[in-house]
């Protein structure tokens, strides 16, 4: 009788988990090594990872999303911990409202902060809801979810889609019917302004007001008796005072979240401010002129990726978009991607590129336009100021002004 070969038990248990037609850099580290290095990693970053594969998905989300969580703290203004905000709050129903609206059963655990719940509402993109356009989170006002982009958005959303409540009609709409007495006090209000919130006129979405009148008139109003219908009318209050509560909690939590997104609109304001600032020191220190700076679209790119992530621009990162070469003598071919002494880029483009020499640049020292002269046989590399291209034309050329 043959002996039958043992099979041999994975070098790594992380490959059991891993399909077997994954990409190299899954089975480059473990489990283990991606959860340490996505530990480092802020909110936007981290949810980027997370929409990725679903293997990535299974990392960030595992430990009920512990990375998730956590993240939020490695920002230089951490937001307000919901955690802490719940332990305060004396109405038990206002408390249990806030855990499910973020998904947090045990505030009192100790080493834990906010949920994964909690970091996908405030980092999570969303929808404008006038112009439809994708933008950052967190929402506007967070009962109702209501995303709003710019303050052109802002100034048509309280023109067109709400409704204000008027001390005239009892802090009602202006527009009311006759069961909008029972339904206004359990909708999410907001305001104008943002801060302060105090002599502010409020105003309640007509998407939701809209939505309350069909679920009482189709809840209460069918109601084929009386009686039936005080019942249910009895039993939609009820779930009316649960949504009130919920209302309540988050909306005194979201003046703490406007602090906080006030705090981080003056610090990436601040971070813009002296990233551009660098980043003219820089070109001034390597003789490159503010206009090429200008006009080099990966540049752009990089500042505003590094101020939107709060961080400072670096000569790497510029060096990386294309601004500063790695070489200081030498420059890189752009269409080869050859370097060369950066006296001779433009004969190696003349020769080796027929066509695609510019017939005019952007000086470095003085940042002004410069032009190359159509009508020399021997296709000059020489550029010139206007004046001076006028200049040489007339006496070389005998070509006037007024001829050309």
């Amino acid at each position: 009788m043959t002996r039958r070969s043992k099979p041999k038990r994975a070098r790594y248990a992380y490959l059991d988990t891993v399909p077997q037609s994954a990409p190299p850099y899954l089975t480059m580290l473990s489990i283990e090594l991606w959860h340490c290095v996505f530990s480092y990693c802020q909110p936007p970053a981290l949810l980027a990872v997370r929409d990725t594969c679903h293997v990535f998905r299974n990392v960030v989300d595992a430990n009920n999303g512990i990375l998730l969580a956590h993240s939020p703290l490695l920002l230089p203004h951490p937001p307000p911990d919901p955690r802490k905000y719940m332990r305060f709050l004396k109405h038990g129903l206002q408390r249990s409202a806030l855990g499910r609206f973020f998904d947090i059963r045990n505030p009192w655990q100790p080493g834990l902060y906010g949920s994964a719940a909690y970091t996908m509402t405030l980092f999570r993109k969303g929808e404008c809801y006038m112009c439809r356009k994708r933008t950052d989170g967190p929402p506007t006002w967070m009962p109702s979810k209501i995303y709003i982009c710019s303050k052109r958005c802002r100034y048509h959303f309280f023109r067109s889609k709400v409704a204000f409540l008027l001390p005239k009609y009892k802090y009602r709409p202006r527009y009311t019917l006759k069961l909008d007495r029972h339904i206004w006090p359990w909708l999410p209000n907001m305001t104008r302004a943002r801060r302060p919130r105090d002599n502010s006129r409020w105003a309640v979405p007509l998407r939701d007001l809209r939505n309350a009148r069909r679920e009482y008139r189709s809840e209460v109003m069918t109601a084929p008796t009386p009686m039936e219908q005080m019942r249910l009318e009895s039993a939609l209050f009820k779930r009316y005072s649960v949504r009130r509560h919920e209302i309540t909690a988050v909306d005194g939590f979201q003046y703490h979240l406007d602090e906080w997104r006030m705090k981080m609109e003056i610090t990436a304001r601040k971070t813009g401010s002296a990233n551009s600032h660098r980043l003219r020191n820089m070109a001034r220190d390597r003789g490159i002129a503010p206009a090429m700076v200008a006009e080099n679209h990966g540049v752009d790119k990089t500042l505003l990726m590094r101020t939107r992530n709060l961080r400072s621009i670096t000569s790497s990162s510029l060096t990386k978009a294309g601004l500063l070469d790695p070489y200081s003598k030498y420059m890189k071919c752009q269409h080869c991607d050859d370097f060369i002494f950066a006296e001779w880029v433009d004969w190696h483009i003349m020769k080796c590129h027929p066509g695609y020499l510019p017939l005019s640049r952007v000086s470095k020292e003085t940042g002004c336009a410069e032009y190359r002269c159509k009508l020399c046989d021997n296709r000059s590399v020489t550029y010139y100021s206007p004046k001076s291209l006028h200049a040489h034309q007339y006496h070389k050329h005998g070509v006037q002004e007024h001829e050309r």
